[in-house]
C-alpha cells in the first residue's frame, strides 16, 4: 500500500482533497437544512440558583449558505482535471514500460551479440590454434628436409671420397700393371739374348763340326756329343720360348684384366658421380623446396595475420556499436516529456564527453520534420540526465564525441 502511494502521491493527494471537500460540502448542507437557533440552556427549576449563574449562555454556530450547483460543478471539473491527470499518467506508465521493455530488449540484443562474439573468438582462436599447429608440423617437416639435404651432401661428401680413394686405387693398378709390362719386356729381351747366345752357340758348334770333319773318326765321340748338347740348347731353347709366350700371354691377360677392372671402376665412379650429382640436384630441389615453403608459410602468416587484423577491427567496430547502443539505451532510459510525440520524431545528437564519461555539451542536429522544439530540449535534457554515460569494454573504442540518431 505504501508503495502505491509513493508511486501514485498526486493521485492519493487528490483523492484525500475530494472525499475532505466532499465531507465539507455535507456539513454545510446539513447546517443549511437546520431551522432552529439553538437557545441557551435554561437548567431545572429544582437547581439551585447558584448553579443557573454559573451555566454560560451558548452562542448559536454560525453557518454559510453554498450554492449545490456550484459544488456539482466544481466536483465534476475537479474529477475531470482528476481523470486526465490519470490518463495522463498512465500515458506516462505506459511510456516508461515501453521504454523499459525496449531497453531490456537492447540488452537482450546486445548480449546475444557479445555471445557470439565470444563464440566468435573462441573459434579465431581455435583456428589459430590450428595454424600454429600446422605452422609447427610444416616447420618440423623442414627441420627432417634440412637434415635429409645434410645427410645427403654428407653421403656425396662420403662418396667423393671414396670415390678418390677408388682413383687412387686404379692408379695404383695401372702403375703395377706399368711395372708388370715392364718386367715383361724385361724378360724378352732376356729371352732374344738367350736366343742370340744360343744362335752363337750354333754358330760356333757349326764351326766345330766342319773342323772335325776332317776327322770324323775321332770326332764321332765328339759330335755325337755336339748333337746332344744341339738337341739339349734346342729344346732348352723351345722352352724358353715357350715359357716366354706363357708369361707374355699371362702378362696380357693381367693387362686385358687390368684393363677389364680399371673399365668398371671408371664405370663405378661414374655412376659415383652421377649419383652424387643426383644427390646435389635432389639437395638442390630440397632447399628449393624448403625456400618455396618458406615463402608459402610468410604468406600463409601475412594472410592469417590479415585476417587476425580485420576481425579485430571488426571485433572493435562492433563493440564501437555496442558502445553507441549502450549511450543511445542510457539516454532514452532518462527520456522525460509529456504529450504525444510522433513516432516518426527523431534527432541526431552530438555530444561531446571527457574520458570520465561527463557531459560536456550535447546539442541536436538534423531533426524530422516531426520533432518538435519541445522534442529536441526533452532529448537535450535526457543526454544531460545520462552523465556520467557508460565506459566501452575496452579503451579503444572510447571517443570525445559521440554522434548517433535519436528516437524515444
Amino acid at each position: 500500500m505504501f508503495g502505491f502511494i509513493r508511486k501514485h502521491w498526486l493521485a492519493t493527494i487528490a483523492s484525500v482533497f475530494v472525499h475532505l471537500m466532499i465531507v465539507a460540502l455535507v456539513t454545510l448542507q446539513w447546517d443549511s437544512d437546520s431551522h432552529k437557533t439553538p437557545a441557551a440552556y435554561i437548567p431545572p427549576a429544582s437547581q439551585p440558583e447558584s448553579i443557573e449563574a454559573e451555566v454560560k449562555t451558548v452562542e448559536p454556530m454560525k453557518t454559510f449558505a453554498v450554492d449545490s450547483k456550484l459544488v456539482e460543478q466544481q466536483l465534476a471539473m475537479l474529477q475531470q482535471q482528476e481523470t486526465e491527470r490519470l490518463d495522463k499518467l498512465k500515458q506516462e506508465e505506459d511510456k516508461k514500460q515501453a521504454i523499459i521493455q525496449q531497453a531490456n530488449q537492447e540488452k537482450k540484443e546486445l548480449e546475444e551479440l557479445k555471445k557470439q562474439k565470444a563464440l566468435e573468438q573462441k573459434k579465431i582462436q581455435e583456428k589459430l590454434k590450428a595454424e600454429q599447429a600446422r605452422i609447427k608440423e610444416i616447420e618440423k617437416q623442414k627441420e627432417l628436409a634440412e637434415q635429409e639435404a645434410k645427410k645427403a651432401e654428407q653421403l656425396a661428401e662420403a662418396n667423393r671420397k671414396k670415390a678418390e680413394a677408388e682413383q687412387q686405387k686404379i692408379a695404383d693398378a695401372q702403375r703395377l700393371a706399368k711395372e708388370a709390362e715392364l718386367k715383361a719386356e724385361q724378360e724378352k729381351l732376356k729371352a732374344e739374348k738367350a736366343k742370340k747366345e744360343a744362335a752363337a752357340a750354333a754358330e760356333k758348334k757349326r764351326q766345330e763340326e766342319e773342323k772335325a770333319l776332317a776327322a770324323k773318326k775321332a770326332a764321332e765321340a765328339a759330335a755325337a756329343n755336339a748333337k746332344a748338347e744341339k738337341e739339349k740348347a734346342r729344346l732348352e731353347k723351345e722352352q724358353r720360348e715357350k715359357e716366354a709366350k706363357a708369361e707374355a700371354e699371362r702378362l696380357a691377360k693381367l693387362k686385358a684384366e687390368q684393363e677389364k677392372k680399371a673399365k668398371a671402376e671408371a664405370a663405378r665412379l661414374k655412376k659415383l658421380e652421377q649419383d652424387r650429382i643426383k644427390a646435389e640436384a635432389a639437395a638442390q630441389a630440397a632447399a628449393e623446396a624448403a625456400r618455396v615453403q618458406r615463402e608459402k608459410e610468410l604468406a600463409l602468416q601475412r594472410k592469417l595475420q590479415a585476417e587476425l587484423e580485420e576481425q579485430r577491427r571488426k571485433r572493435l567496430q562492433g563493440l564501437q556499436e555496442e558502445y553507441v547502443s549502450s549511450i543511445r539505451a542510457k539516454v532514452r532510459n532518462n527520456w522525460r516529456m509529456l504529450g504525444e510525440v510522433s513516432p516518426e520524431a527523431s534527432c541526431e545528437l552530438y555530444i561531446v564527453q571527457d574520458s570520465a564519461g561527463k557531459i560536456k555539451s550535447a546539442r541536436v542536429q538534423n531533426c524530422s520534420p516531426q520533432a518538435s522544439k519541445q522534442f529536441q530540449r526533452a532529448a537535450e535534457q535526457a543526454v544531460y540526465r545520462a552523465s556520467p554515460l557508460p565506459k566501452p569494454e575496452v579503451p579503444e573504442v572510447f571517443d570525445s564525441e559521440i554522434r548517433f540518431t535519436f528516437k524515444p
